[in-house]
């Protein structure tokens, strides 16, 4: 009876909160994903703006190609490889997290949840006819 007060009757030992992996801020993030971001943003689109504006299309979808493909790079160097701070053991981004969340990376090791501070944005149902 004792037991039940305390609340430990009938569950397993892993929900013990002692066994739960430590959360802490993955160093550098998010300024790894965003300082290169703003680099390939801030020399595409002026680009491309200068392309369309000169009649030369070939250079404005030129610069489009080379932000899609810089964000695409980025995305894979900064959230598809990252290693554990602490142990160096590369973790997979695992799957994504629900919109609002953080991407994490779990280092099963260490028993740590390295958090980017990146996170997903949130899915608020906007649209065309959203204020209707």
């Amino acid at each position: 009876m004792a037991q039940m007060a305390e609340g430990t009757a009938n569950h397993p030992e892993w929900m013990n909160p002692k066994y739960w992996p430590e959360r802490r801020r993955a160093p550098g993030y998010p300024n790894r994903v965003l300082v290169p971001g703003s680099i390939v943003f801030f020399v595409a689109i002026p680009l491309a703006i200068f392309g369309f504006e000169k009649g030369w299309p070939a250079l404005g979808c030129a610069a489009i190609a080379l932000f899609l493909i810089g964000l695409a790079v980025i995305h894979h160097l900064t959230l598809g490889r990252f290693c554990c701070p602490q142990c160096g053991r590369r973790l997979p981004l695992g799957e994504p997290p629900r919109p609002g969340g953080f991407f994490g990376f779990h280092c099963r090791d260490c028993r740590i949840i390295w958090l980017t501070g990146v996170r997903v944005a949130k899915d608020d149902g906007g649209g065309a006819d959203a204020g209707i």
